[in-house]
């Protein structure tokens, strides 16, 4: 009943073919596939994908940690530059003008 998803292989239990992890092997196996360029060479969200599909227990953000500690993520990850939103000057005055539209129907409010 409760555990009809579980099962034994080789002394590993699985959820619905995917591996179960313990929270002591996490760092180890991240190590493993992150050192593999099959699965870490797409960037964050591919390797998490990549993980998700063959273990359960492990979650995004143990994922995104694990990256933060690793030297070539760190290295190669890109900088958030804070977007710049420059003014609009003009020469004369009512060179440009800006509009607003509201639908007011009945129905609506």
């Amino acid at each position: 009943g409760r555990y009809k998803h579980l099962t034994v292989k080789d002394n590993k239990f699985f959820y619905e073919n995917l591996e179960v992890v313990t929270t002591d092997s996490i760092d180890k196996i991240l190590s493993v596939m992150y050192d593999n360029p099959e699965y870490s060479r797409n960037g964050r969200d591919s390797f998490y994908n990549n993980v998700k599909k063959k273990y359960a227990g492990i979650s995004k953000n143990r994922v995104m940690t694990f990256l933060k500690n690793q030297e070539n993520y760190q290295i190669h990850k890109r900088i958030k530059r804070e977007k710049v939103n420059k003014p609009l000057l003009t020469k004369k005055p009512n060179k440009i003008w800006q509009a607003d539209l509201v639908d007011m129907k009945k129905d609506k409010f």
